[in-house]
């Protein structure tokens, strides 16, 4: 693995195995990763997405989720993290380009690592520029809206969020 290449995905590591990107969450929680989406996932998303103590809460997903809903969803999100990966790995071929800055972060699964090596489905966290779901007034929401996503990636203005579209089940 190339210097470039480990330098165009800081803070990312690669799985040995599998060759996927992650991001390993510090101690005490070392056991969580954050990989792309896998459209394995579908069965563990609807789960989650359709317990009572985890729907009550959501306000866009439909309920009862069903397959199609969740493949969607899976198929949607894993073409932009690929798209993303994609970007980085063609950056990494040429030393002069500085580290890229990305739209979208291309991991957003989190994963629970088993004392066997695999991992387990356990939720969302998705980074996006914020979408100002407090600003109730129509109008005012999207004009915000689109000034944020209109400003160029890297712009420290822009504002970020998790909220809203995090979800996971704890055991």
């Amino acid at each position: 693995m190339s210097e470039s290449f480990l330098r165009q995905i800081s803070p990312l590591q690669l799985n040995p195995d599998t060759g996927e990107p992650f991001l390993r969450l510090p101690a005490p929680n070392s056991n969580i990763i954050i990989t792309p989406p896998r459209l394995t996932d579908a069965p563990a998303v609807m789960s989650i997405l359709n317990d009572p103590l985890v729907y009550r809460w959501m306000y866009s997903p439909p309920f009862p989720l069903l397959e199609v809903h969740a493949m969607g969803w899976l198929k949607r999100t894993k073409e932009q993290t690929d798209a993303v990966w994609a970007d980085l790995e063609a950056a990494a071929r040429d030393l002069s380009v500085p580290p890229l800055m990305t739209k979208i972060c291309p991991v957003n699964i989190l994963r629970e690592v088993l004392a066997d090596g695999t991992d387990e489905y356990i939720g969302v966290c998705e980074f996006v520029r914020g979408d100002f779901v407090w600003v109730k007034d129509k109008e005012e929401h999207e004009r915000l809206n689109k000034e944020n996503i209109a400003l160029p990636v890297g712009d420290p203005r822009a504002m970020w969020s998790v909220g809203g579209r995090f979800f996971f089940r704890l055991k």
